[in-house]
Order: structure tokens, then sequence, then C-alpha cells
């Protein structure tokens, strides 16, 4: 079965990912830039100079103001968006898998970005298919997403999540600061909660905006089996003997609401938008409804 249906790709396509900074991409692209250069919106004027090109004055400013302006246009460049899926083995928890799940909004926002004119690089962090990171090169084009979404289908969970490491690595290898990075996680690593807030705070040390997608499974959000049980760490970690009883299971979710605000918290002070993504939801809410509601689509201009 495919990742994303061909009616659902129809849709994407009339869609576009929402930066809210101004980009900073390499090639001719359809966003604004910092910098200025020759496209249809206005940014600033400065006084005509001998040898500037008679076409950018303002003739109007110089009916009112009898000076010379030059119309000043901002630059249009691309996007560069990095998204970054955790393919370690906690991942493969959940049915539909966490992983499953996260290649799907891989995929999709993957699409929005090749569709919309923008740049994109796909890391891949832990997995059973590599001992390390996966950095594609930069795609750009429609062309590309074939190649996307068999990359991502070949993805299986694997290895030990190192989010601090891992994240911080990619924030290196960026090509050049500034752009949009979507994180696709558990946000679960054995080194404890601390891990994931350094690596988010690599990627705002690279200056990019940051859209954390936290995938968790109903079990982990829900639990409600009683009984003795003998939990095993999928990323190695010594097994747990532990008996559920109903004040353990309220205990629980008690200490899981704390640390899911504690990540939100943290998240909103890197200025990082955090969205909770329980896997039994159907996936396409996650875009429509999620990314909406943290206003990162907009319907692209005809």
């Amino acid at each position: 079965m495919p990742l994303l249906e061909p009616e659902f790709l129809s849709r994407l396509e009339q869609l576009r990912l929402v930066s809210r900074s101004r980009a900073s991409g390499r090639l001719p692209g359809v966003r604004p830039s910092r910098r200025t250069g020759s496209s249809i919106e206005l940014a600033d004027h400065r006084e005509y100079q001998p040898g500037d090109d008679l076409r950018y004055v303002d003739w109007q400013a110089y009916a009112r103001l009898g000076r010379l302006f030059v119309k000043l246009w901002m630059a249009e460049e691309d996007l560069v968006v990095t998204i970054i899926v955790d393919a370690s083995a906690s991942m493969a928890c959940g049915q539909p898998t966490k992983l499953e799940r996260a290649k799907q909004l891989a995929a999709a926002c993957g699409f929005i970005a090749l569709t919309g004119g923008d740049q994109l690089r796909l890391a891949v962090l832990a997995g059973r298919a590599q001992e390390k990171i996966f950095l594609s090169p930069l795609l750009r084009g429609r062309a590309e997403a074939l190649w996307l979404f068999r990359k991502l289908e070949e993805l299986l969970a694997g290895g030990r999540a190192d989010l601090e490491q891992d994240l911080s690595f990619v924030a290196a290898s960026l090509p050049h600061p500034g752009g949009l990075s979507i994180l696709l996680t558990d946000g679960l690593d054995p080194a404890g909660p601390g891990a994931l807030a350094k690596g988010l705070r690599a990627l705002h040390g690279a200056h990019q905006e940051i859209v954390f997608l936290q995938l968790l499974s109903p079990s982990e959000l829900r639990p409600n089996n009683q009984g003795e049980y003998r939990f095993l760490d999928a990323e190695g970690g010594p097994a747990v003997e532990l008996a559920l009883t109903r004040s353990v299971l309220q205990l629980y979710q008690v200490e899981l609401e704390q640390w899911l605000q504690e990540i939100q918290t943290s998240s909103r002070q890197l200025g990082a938008d955090h969205l909770l993504v329980d896997t039994q939801l159907p996936w396409q809410q996650a875009v429509w409804q999620g990314l909406h509601s943290l206003r990162r689509l907009q319907l692209r201009p005809d």
C-alpha cells in the first residue's frame, strides 16, 4: 500500500508550508528573502545614483518630491525544509507503529514542500538499515517525490536514539543557516528527557524554525492493562518487572502529563511548534487539523 493515496496527493498539491521568517535558500524561488533583488514585492527605496537602471526609478515619488529614487524589490528564494525522522527501536511500538505514522507524515510534508517550490532534505536518525545518520542531498521539484516515498518506505525501526548528538549533527550539517525543520519522533531517549531539549536547542542555534510532531501510541498515552508484567526496553536497556495496579497507572498518567508539559515548555522557549500526535487517530488529521492549528499550512496562490 502506498504511503499516500492519489486523491490525497491532489489535495496536498494545493498547499504550501508556512515559514514565519524570510526564506534563506540559495536558488531562485517563490518566497521573500532577506536580500533585495527583483520581484513583485517592494522592499524599500534609495536615492538614484548615476548608472542606475532608469526602469527602477519611482517616477511617482519624483513627481511628489522632485528627487529621484530607485525602487528596491525583495528578492525571492526558496525555503529549505529539513524533515527529520526518528527511526530508533522505540518507534516500532504501537499498531500502527509510530514509525509508520511518521513516514506518512514525512511523505505528506515532503510532498507539499517539493510541489510548493521549496528545497527538501531528509534526515533519518538511527534505524535498522544504517549505522550512522542518513542525510539526503537537497531535493527540489515534484519529480523528486518518488525518491522520497521510496526512501521512507524502506525505513525499518532499530537502534538506540541519541537525540542530542543526532540532532546536533543534523544542525551542523545544514548547508546554510535558516530554514524549516520538521522533527518526527516520540521524544524517548535512553539518556532522559534532557537529550531532546539539547537537540532542539542545536536546531534552534542553526536558526531553524522547528515544528516538532511528537508521536505516541495509545498504550503509551492511555495504558489500562492491570497485572504483573515484565517490561523490555526496546532500545536495549534493562528489563523491569512491575505490578500494574490502578494507583500505579494513575501515577503513570501524572508523570506522563508532567513530561509532556516539560516538552511543551522547552519547545515554547525556543519558539518551536509542538504537536502531540496520537498514532491511533487518522494520520491525515495531523496534517489537516494539526498543521493548520499551528498555522504552518496555507493554500498556494494561483
